[in-house]
């Protein structure tokens, strides 16, 4: 990816930024140009006492100014970096502390470069695809219920004409049936009545003029009775119809709903892959840089003991002086934590410590407990 190439140069400019540093800096240090500019007799050691608030002091390299508190107390010189100051609590032990110091001065451990471009991985994303499937159908459920409630209404409402259809042929057909007996009713009415008159009441022919008015009431009964089924007929195909329609479309939605899930899910399981490609090949790329800056590093790291120890066959040994600082802030900020008294007593009743010190320091912790005021 683009960003990756672009990340990669960024580090190659930085680490050529150091190397050419490193260069210059080791050029500058060895001891024939030192001679050239510096008088090895003039060289003063750090570990000389100050009896000014500053003083110069000056070292084959540079000019530094050492400065003093009120309390007497070292300041921190402007060296190279040592050892990390050690942060005290009233539970340690001091004497560990110093110890461990001294260890990792002998280990020389203390370069000022960073062990580790430091560079951050990406995390691989995890996939948990049931918890995908359950938010996917919790977003998709809303909409798919939606699309069901658009189906239903629409369905319903052809169903409820179509119902309505249906009352109006029973109510006509039942208003024909009425209209079709009255007028038949009249009919037989008006046979007997003059049936009567003419005193035929009872005669063959009135019976037969009467058979004849029924048998049309029933014909005309028959045909409107006919067409009133076959009407409904038609509605219910038609209903039934409209039910198969609906449970079709509701059907297909729900194929719909199955196809988009699963695409849905694809997808994420797509992009999750293409997470997991995408920081896998950012830290195989962050891997392999932090190796190559790592050998840089050590042979870098290498080379700088070996002109720290050259530099100390003049009498110039930086991480000597910057250890001692370091004791020496470390004991100050051990001994602030209690009363003048308390410190002064911890410090004493210690005979370690003017072994782990060196007589130098060990004093100017003396002469800063006796110049403190509580």
């Amino acid at each position: 990816m683009s960003y990756l190439g672009n990340f990669r140069n960024q580090i190659q400019i930085k680490l050529k930024s150091k190397e050419d540093e490193e260069k210059k800096k080791e050029l500058k240090n060895k001891p024939e140009n030192i001679a050239k500019n510096t008088d090895i007799n003039s060289v003063v050691k750090s570990s000389e006492k100050t009896t000014t608030n500053n003083e110069t002091v000056n070292t084959p390299n540079n000019v530094v100014t050492k400065t003093t508190t009120n309390n007497d107390k070292k300041g921190t010189q402007n060296l190279v970096t040592g050892p990390a100051d050690l942060e005290a609590t009233i539970e340690d032990n001091p004497e560990e502390k110093l110890r461990e110091l001294q260890e990792r001065y002998e280990l020389l451990e203390f370069y000022d470069v960073p062990a580790s471009l430091g560079l951050e991985t990406k995390q691989v994303p995890e996939y948990n695809e049931q918890d995908i499937r359950k938010k996917l159908e919790a977003e998709l459920k809303q909409k798919y219920q939606d699309k069901k409630t658009d189906i239903d209404e629409n369905y319903a409402q052809d169903l409820r004409d179509l119902q309505s259809q249906k009352q109006n042929i029973v109510s006509s057909g039942e208003q024909t049936k009425k209209e079709i007996n009255s007028i038949y009713d009249e009919q037989s009415l008006a046979v007997e009545s003059q049936a009567i008159k003419r005193g035929l009441a009872r005669s063959s022919i009135v019976l037969g003029e009467l058979a004849s008015v029924e048998s049309k009431r029933a014909e005309e009964l028959s045909n409107n009775l006919y067409d009133i089924n076959s009407r409904l007929e038609k509605l219910e195909s038609e209903i039934s119809s409209i039910i198969v329609g609906r449970d079709n479309a509701l059907n297909n939605l729900d194929i719909v709903y199955a196809d988009e899930l699963e695409t849905e899910l694809q997808k994420s399981l797509d992009d999750y892959n293409k997470a997991v490609e995408e920081a896998t090949k950012f830290n195989n790329e962050v891997k392999k840089l932090e190796a190559e800056y790592k050998i840089k590093y050590e042979n870098a790291k290498a080379d700088y003991k070996e002109h720290i120890l050259e530099l100390s066959k003049y009498g110039y040994d930086e991480y000597r002086t910057k250890l001692n600082q370091a004791k020496y802030n470390y004991m100050v900020s051990y001994l602030n934590q209690f009363d003048k008294n308390e410190a002064y007593n911890r410090f004493i009743r210690n005979s370690n410590f003017r072994k782990l010190l060196g007589d130098e320091y060990y004093q100017d912790i003396l002469d800063y407990l006796n110049n403190r005021v509580i």
